[in-house]
């Protein structure tokens, strides 16, 4: 799994155990992790989720 986790710059002790329990849970998956992604709707708003996580899943048959 590739971490790409923003630095919130408030220190935030939460925020850094939960990436770091991330990190440690998901360490052998394929996929990625971003921290704070922004994301914009069609009115130009601007979200940030405070986690996304996108998995590879293979099946195999």
């Amino acid at each position: 799994m590739e971490f790409l986790w923003t630095d919130s710059g408030d220190n935030n002790a939460a925020e850094k155990m939960i990436g770091k329990a991330l990190k440690e849970a998901l360490d052998q998956d394929e996929g990625i992790c971003y921290h704070r992604y922004p994301i914009f709707s069609v009115d130009r708003s601007k979200r940030e989720p405070d986690i996304l996580l996108l998995l590879s899943v293979f099946v195999s048959s």
